[in-house]
């Protein structure tokens, strides 16, 4: 099943790029290629030409560990050797050879969390009918933050995360450590997620599981530290976002201002995990389950959302993706029900309201209430096999 939506997911998402430009505007020769995706490329093909000082700079506009750049550098080698010509940054009319061979890459690699989502369905023993909605629905929201705008390492990082959760409860804690590390390395969001998935761990055992977690995150950015370690403070802790371009929240004028007209994002996230590794780790310590954290996870996506000082509109789809699973968990209609608001999430985010807080609240609220809507009841706690158990 998620093999066939994936596979309807590459062929429609290159077809899209390739002639929705055409058909549009009748201008043939031009495809509508997401609009982030080639700076995240260039910083790809800086890795393997061997640029490390570059992957960090204006022209990659790079702001997450570079483990995308490692995952997409295939691709830009073999792009690289036949000197196909990049898209322009920012710029998504054009038509760059090299996403001939990079938009079918990233589109596989951005499936992930399709495959993941299915895994918990397969092991919750939904039915068929169960399955094929999930797997529609996570294709469709998937489109926003890759084909829209070219963001594979969100997906990758958030499907790695819920492989991390399965891997934890079959008891399997190594593979589940590294997973951990791995989606950390795509895409420090995936930090919001780590005290649900080893809250039911003892304090020893999570310490077993530093080294794991911390050695793929060592890889990807050793060699860019070392080369521009000012570089990379900047773009990995400063965090720039822009709010002139993508939407403002209540806590934008409260923001260190940056260069460009940007703002530090990276503080209020700190805050963000903060609170999501406290609360996330009580919840789950007090109901280990794996339905409970499921729904922990998207909890603290959704309270990184909250704290967020300026709000892209691809940043509600780790919430919207994750708590898919736990909506599938209730029942066919709750999912069915899920699908229509989660879709309509994703279009509302491109509406343009007058104010700071109409279109903040309406974005924020909705959430919070189906978030609470889809709590697992007591009754239904999830699976827990071999927590204890060594790998």
């Amino acid at each position: 099943m998620p093999i066939a939506a994936v596979s309807i997911y590459l062929v429609v998402g290159m077809l899209l790029t390739l002639f929705l430009e055409t058909l549009r505007s009748g201008h043939v020769g031009i495809w509508r290629t997401p609009e982030d995706f080639w700076t995240t490329y260039q910083s790809a093909v800086d890795l393997v030409h061997g640029h490390f000082s570059q992957i960090y700079s204006p022209a990659t506009t790079l702001v997450t560990f570079p483990g995308i750049s490692f995952a997409l550098a295939p691709a830009a080698a073999a792009t690289s050797w036949l000197h196909w010509g990049l898209g322009r940054p920012i710029s998504s009319a054009s038509a760059p050879l090299a996403w001939l061979v990079a938009g079918p890459v990233m589109l596989l690699l951005s499936s992930v969390p399709v495959f993941a989502a299915d895994n918990f369905a397969r092991r919750w023993e939904w039915p068929p009918s169960r399955r094929v909605l999930l797997a529609a629905t996570q294709v469709l929201l998937l489109a926003n933050v890759t084909l829209l705008w070219g963001h594979p390492e969100d997906a990758v990082s958030v499907g790695v995360v819920l492989y991390a959760a399965l891997a934890a409860d079959d008891g399997a804690r190594r593979r589940a450590g590294l997973l951990l590390g791995v989606a950390l390395a795509v895409q420090p969001l995936a930090l919001l997620a780590v005290p649900a998935v080893v809250a039911r761990l003892s304090w020893r055992q999570v310490a077993r599981l530093v080294p794991l977690v911390a050695v793929p995150v060592v890889l990807v950015v050793l060699g860019p530290l070392l080369a521009e370690p000012h570089a990379f403070w900047h773009a990995v802790f400063e965090q720039p976002n822009y709010p002139s371009v993508n939407h403002t929240t209540p806590w934008t004028s409260l923001a260190r201002h940056v260069a460009h007209g940007g703002v530090e994002a990276g503080p209020s996230r700190v805050v963000a995990l903060c609170v999501t590794t406290v609360a996330g780790a009580l919840v789950c310590r007090r109901r280990p389950g794996l339905e409970v954290v499921v729904w922990v996870t998207a909890a603290a996506f959704l309270v990184r959302l909250c704290f967020e000082v300026v709000i892209d509109d691809y940043y509600l789809w780790p919430v919207l993706a994750v708590a898919c699973i736990g909506a599938g968990r209730r029942s066919t209609a709750t999912l069915w029900g899920f699908a229509v608001f989660a879709l309509s999430m994703t279009g509302f985010q491109y509406a343009s309201l007058g104010g700071v807080w109409y279109w903040w609240c309406l974005t924020i609220a909705p959430l919070v209430l189906v978030t609470a809507f889809l709590f697992p009841p007591r009754a239904g706690g999830g699976s827990l096999r071999g927590l204890q158990a060594a790998d």
